[in-house]
């Protein structure tokens, strides 16, 4: 194996390096996207860097830094300008240091593969996702990440379920980022859970505000009760073509419970895409179940501190985790991710 580096043996940047650099990026036109690894990351700093300081004209949409050396690491004594981005910063979790005191759009993403870049599925697909989204997102015109094709031309339906204690209308206020991210294209119908809950057990819950009425997929006894077993497969039954199914909390668990009704035969499968946010354990609220494997295809979003990976129950699964705690996220970088995937699944599934 021969060996290069962007260094000169004092560990500088060179003349003959800077010049490479700029007569290189001068002569390729449009570009999308910058990928650096280690101290290939640096350098894509530098080039941005370059930008900030008028040297150069920026041609490229997004700079992805994965694993970056410290920067002052052969770029000794510098000032490092603010720089604009957008950028993806990939890092070990044993190595991160966050840029954001460098980059103002940024999305970051910490992983446990060590000094490397990721390859298990659950954070490539991350990658990928925020990649996608900045391209698909870059003019800040929230229009949706990816454009669907539809052979009926029909808007997008996603069919949303809330977690216990809450309501329709309170899910459409945590979901309404990632609905205004998705754009005018997307329908978006919020289901009622058939139980009722009492006002003191609602004032428990995090979420409650005063006057809310709460309902729950569940019986008193925690279980899903023959009356929203009737419900759900009725109301299934009854909706058509259905393109998204989305959870939150124990809805999450709700989404899980028509899947694996699919996998037993029980219904006939009217969707595309599951999309899980914030389920609770599986066991509650389907408690001593034998959990088949589910095909999917599924987007799992989970806060970092909460994440289990569903990997052994979705064989096709898109895994993204946030910041915001036990919540639909709200902060761009996670709705994009979230909007990403979902697109990027319902085109793959209508080009089959």
């Amino acid at each position: 194996m021969d060996g290069y580096s962007w260094l000169s043996e004092d560990e500088d940047p060179t003349d003959i390096t800077i010049a490479y650099l700029k007569t290189k990026m001068a002569s390729m036109g449009r570009i999308d996207v910058l990928f650096g690894f280690c101290l290939g990351a640096n350098v894509v700093r530098w080039l941005d860097m370059w930008v900030a300081e008028g040297h150069i004209e920026k041609t490229w949409a997004v700079s992805v830094l994965v694993a970056p050396t410290s920067f002052e690491d052969g770029h000794p004594g510098a000032d490092i300008p603010s720089l604009a981005g957008p950028c993806v910063h990939v890092s070990a979790e044993d190595e991160f240091i966050s840029m954001s005191h460098i980059y103002s759009d940024l999305v970051e993403i910490q992983h446990t593969s060590g000094h490397n870049i990721p390859r298990k599925l659950e954070f490539v697909s991350q990658i990928g996702t925020a990649i996608s989204a900045i391209l698909h997102d870059k003019a800040q015109n929230r229009e949706p990440p990816l454009q669907l094709k539809s052979v009926t031309n029909d808007r997008v339906k996603i069919v949303c379920f809330h977690g216990r204690g809450s309501n329709p209308a309170h899910l459409n206020f945590q979901a309404s980022p990632l609905v205004d991210y998705m754009g005018d294209g997307f329908e978006w119908e919020f289901l009622e859970a058939p139980h009722k809950l009492p006002v003191q057990e609602l004032e428990t819950l995090p979420h409650y505000y005063d006057g809310m009425d709460g309902y729950s997929w569940l019986s008193e006894d925690e279980d899903p009760t023959d009356i929203t077993i009737a419900y759900l497969k009725t109301k299934m039954a009854s909706m058509g073509r259905i393109d998204v199914l989305f959870g939150f909390c124990l809805g999450a668990n709700v989404v899980r419970w028509l899947d694996m009704w699919v996998a037993e035969g029980h219904i006939e499968k009217t969707w595309a895409v599951s999309v899980l946010v914030a389920p609770t354990s599986f066991e509650d609220g389907h408690p001593g179940a034998d959990i088949p494997s589910l095909a999917g295809p599924c987007v799992h979003v989970s806060a970092e501190d909460e994440f289990i990976s569903m990997s052994h129950i979705y064989s096709d699964l898109v895994e993204i985790q946030h910041t915001s705690g036990h919540n639909i996220p709200r902060k761009l970088e996670f709705v994009s991710q979230i909007g990403t995937a979902i697109s990027a699944i319902l085109n793959r599934s209508d080009q089959l």
